[in-house]
């Protein structure tokens, strides 16, 4: 068949506007021949299941590709939200501790601990090291443990 072929609605009168619809489609997506062969040669019943079938492809299709961009919208949203979940901590400042007499043992390991929790920080020697590095340099005992540093302070402090 010749490929400039005009097929006319009139010229298929049991094809519902929605077949018709289809068959357009059917001539952007296969070509006038095969399109002009199914109507010329096939029955009324054929034509219809084969119309029927090409929108289902259609329809196929269409549900991949809007399953496709779901899945890619889902996954650019957990990146999203592995962002945003991710806990902001305080950087709350700890004056250094040098052991004189002047300066309380107790509320400084009290702001310590204030310091510790707003930072978020629960690994026992990351909190030993941030202990450590809030010491002035000549400040009397090392401990090896943050425990450790809470129950002597309770033991000297509180009789406990």
């Amino acid at each position: 068949m010749n490929e400039h072929r005009h097929f006319v609605h009139s010229d298929f009168p049991h094809l519902s506007s929605d077949e018709w619809d289809a068959v357009q489609r059917m001539v952007e997506s296969v070509g006038t021949d095969i399109v002009g062969a199914m109507l010329t040669t096939l029955d009324v019943t054929t034509q219809r299941a084969s119309i029927f079938a090409f929108v289902q492809r259609e329809v196929t299709a269409v549900h991949q590709q809007n399953n496709l961009l779901m899945q890619q919208i889902q996954q650019r949203q957990d990146v999203v939200v592995e962002r945003t979940q991710r806990p902001e901590f305080l950087k709350l400042e700890v004056a250094k501790y040098r052991g004189s007499e002047s300066e309380s043992l107790l509320r400084w390991l009290v702001e310590l601990e204030a310091a510790i929790l707003a930072r978020g920080i629960k690994d026992p020697l990351m909190q030993v090291a941030f202990a450590v590095s809030n010491r002035a340099e000549k400040s009397g005992r090392l401990f090896n443990t943050y425990p450790i540093i809470r129950v002597s302070t309770r033991m000297t402090y509180l009789g406990t």
